[in-house]
């Protein structure tokens, strides 16, 4: 009497088959990377300080300076959108933008 073969099977590889030096499978799925939040410009400001001056920068002298980032930009982004408006426009332009800042 013959005897079947049995097939070989694979199992997909996991998670905690990394550590074991074999290449994860394309099977394992990670969780949704999150999205960075830019609300504010502290870490910016800290890194171009760092650079600039070589010290850092006092928590209420890093709101003040976060404030002070957000409000200029609204003011250009205002101004940028009038001129869109004015020129009839729908795609916003480094034109625009030039002008808007002077």
């Amino acid at each position: 009497m013959a005897t079947k073969a049995k097939a070989k099977t694979t199992k997909p590889k996991t998670v905690s088959d990394r550590g074991s030096g074999v290449s994860a499978s394309k099977n394992v799925v990670d969780g949704p990377k999150k999205k960075k939040n830019y609300d504010t410009f502290k870490k910016f400001i800290q890194d171009l300080l760092k650079k600039q001056r070589g010290g850092g920068i006092s928590g209420g002298a890093l709101d003040v300076t976060d404030r002070y980032v957000k409000i200029i930009l609204e003011m250009i982004i205002r101004n940028a959108d009038l001129l869109l408006a004015r020129s009839k426009k729908k795609t916003l332009s480094e034109k625009e933008i030039e002008s808007a800042v002077r």
